[in-house]
């Protein structure tokens, strides 16, 4: 959900609902709920529109903000292996308050545009003493717009998403089965109806090398509904 505060400010806030699964040495388990509550706020340091030619409009924005996540997922140490042999992912929320920048800069010309989207994430110690590495995104992605009529428009959309996590920590030691890199292609088609916006998306993974490769990230699928006043 998002609001606009005049112009220049937007404040949003986004509860996720994850569906996990994971398979481990022949075993499949899954567990679904309420993820960690994110708030964050953003000012736009530029809105511009031009014309390219006399005819063709090119409009640029670019936002900038930060925001805290608070753990309302469930995380149970339990899940977490005592041996230290595999990673601890299989939570719904991380237990901790955690802290984000973000950067959204978006171009476009007509009806096709690129948007960009960039994220620091700065990762607490949970009650529990285990705090995950802080985090690395960048994603940019090629859309087109369809404007069904003044109230409708679809746009399908692809891109890639990078992402870098440090090392977790638990009780004060760097843990070994953490941290990495990944790589995903993503596609998906996003539909606006006034201020009502619906998307979903599909990523696969085309490069990874995530808790020093004992861990294997899958396929994801994602629905996302918000709305702005």
């Amino acid at each position: 959900r998002g609001w606009h505060i005049g112009r220049t400010f937007h404040v949003m806030t986004c509860l996720p609902h994850s569906w996990n699964s994971r398979l481990q040495h022949g075993t499949s388990s899954s567990k679904q709920g309420m993820g960690d509550v994110q708030i964050s706020a953003f000012y736009n340091l530029l809105n511009k529109k031009s014309t390219i030619r006399e005819s063709a409009l090119l409009v640029q924005s670019l936002w900038v903000g930060g925001g805290i996540k608070l753990p309302t997922g469930q995380y149970k140490s339990s899940d977490k292996s005592s041996s230290m042999q595999q990673a601890n992912l299989f939570q719904l929320g991380t237990g901790s308050v955690d802290y984000n920048l973000s950067v959204m800069y978006d171009i476009r010309l007509q009806d096709a545009g690129l948007n960009l989207n960039a994220a620091y994430r700065f990762n607490s110690i949970n009650k529990y003493e285990y705090g995950y590495g802080n985090k690395f995104s960048i994603s940019p992605q090629l859309y087109y717009k369809w404007r069904l009529n003044s109230n409708l428009s679809v746009a399908p959309n692809a891109g890639i998403m990078y992402e870098h996590s440090d090392k977790d920590i638990d009780n004060g030691f760097l843990v070994d089965i953490s941290g990495g890199n990944l790589m995903m292609g993503m596609f998906g088609i996003e539909c606006t109806y006034r201020q009502l916006v619906m998307g979903v998306s599909y990523q696969s993974s085309l490069s990874q090398n995530l808790a020093g490769g004992s861990v294997a990230a899958g396929n994801r699928g994602m629905l996302h509904l918000g709305y702005s006043f």
